[in-house]
């Protein structure tokens, strides 16, 4: 989860910093506003942890890789600000923005990629055994 968390953070947080350097205010206003930036960007990926709780009785289930993960992440964010950007959400409508980005976590834990490197140890190790 830390890997889509990063990635998400690290672009909300590049606008957050460019807000940053345009408007003046005081050193404590600033620190207030990223203790509470961080908690408000960790909110939505709690979807991904009730998502991940109910996937872990599936046991062919292989988690992403944290590749995969902050890329995820980062598009998720990217996604959340073009739809400001281009009115398809207003400011005002942050909650239901943020019920949004919690189901885009949530789907993001049903990402599977084939881990190919075990699938060939395992091949390796059937394949060795049986000549054996």
């Amino acid at each position: 989860m830390l890997p889509l968390y990063c990635g998400y953070l690290i672009f909300q947080l590049s606008l957050v910093f460019g807000l940053f350097y345009k408007v003046n205010i005081s050193a404590s206003a600033v620190f207030f506003s990223i203790i509470v930036f961080i908690v408000w960007t960790f909110i939505p990926t709690l979807g991904y942890t009730a998502a991940k709780w109910f996937l872990h009785k599936k046991p062919n289930y292989i988690e992403p890789s944290a590749k995969v993960l902050f890329l995820t992440g980062l598009i998720i964010g990217l996604a959340e600000q073009a739809w400001f950007y281009f009115n398809i959400s207003i400011r005002e409508q942050s909650n239901l923005s943020t019920f949004i980005v919690f189901i885009l976590f949530f789907l993001a834990a049903f990402i599977t990629t084939p881990n190919i490197s075990v699938k060939k140890n395992n091949d390796f190790k059937q394949s060795h055994s049986t000549n054996s």
